[in-house]
Formats: structure tokens, sequence, C-alpha cells
């Protein structure tokens, strides 16, 4: 399993930070990030680059839930059918339980995958409506 990291960037938050706490996650889910990918627009053009590279298997690091619950529910649906169709598991530092996920097998890697990407959906389709 590869990790990836992915970052919005909005408020006051710097690249630094963000970088210093994917890594620092990455290290909690017993791995290293490969690449960090930073988003400075709304159209979410670098993350679906990202997801485009991914292999199955790999696995994708959210700075926090927000860089995907901000999208439109067209956006985030499509995201959502990339990650569930190449098996890419699915983490947010905010969440530390799908962080420690990470360091698990397939199956509950993919399982909590499955529970974050519900919840972000429904809070996708809440923001959109």
């Amino acid at each position: 399993m590869s990790l990836f990291g992915y970052a919005s960037l909005y408020g006051d938050e710097e690249k630094s930070q963000l970088q210093a706490r994917l890594a620092n996650n990455a290290l909690v889910a017993g791995g290293e990030l490969f690449s960090v990918v930073f988003e400075e627009s709304n159209d979410s053009v670098q993350l679906f680059e990202l997801l485009n590279s991914l292999k199955p298997g790999d696995a994708l690091l959210l700075s926090k839930v927000y860089d995907l619950s901000r999208l439109s529910s067209d956006q985030f649906a499509s995201i959502a059918r990339v990650l569930i169709e190449k098996q890419i598991s699915l983490a947010a530092c905010d969440i530390v339980d799908s962080v420690i996920s990470l360091r698990n097998d397939d199956i509950a890697r993919y399982l909590t995958s499955q529970v974050l990407i519900d919840m972000i959906g429904h809070q996708a389709q809440s923001v959109s409506a």
C-alpha cells in the first residue's frame, strides 16, 4: 500500500502546517507519505489527477474531512466512484480511527473507508442542498 496525502488550502493554514499534519498522521498509520497534493482552488482538478494516478490498494490521507465535504454532491459522487472502483482506502487526519485503520488488513481498511465515504457524502449533499 502506498500512502498519498491531499489537502485543500483555505483559511490561515499554510502548506507547511498541512504537510506536517499529513506526515505525522502517516506515521500513526504505520507508513510514510509517497507524495502530497495541495488544492488551491475549488475545482478539485489536483484531486482528480491524483486519483487517476493511484493504483488499487493505495491509500489517500486527507488533511481533514473538509477537503472532500466542501465539494458539490456531483463532484464528490465522481470522487467516491473512483475511490470505490479502484479500492483506494480513505482516511482523514481529523478522524483518528480512520488513520489507525490504515494499519489493518485490506478488509478493515475498506470497511472504514466506506463509512468515511458515506459520512462525507451525506455532508456534501447537505451543503449542496
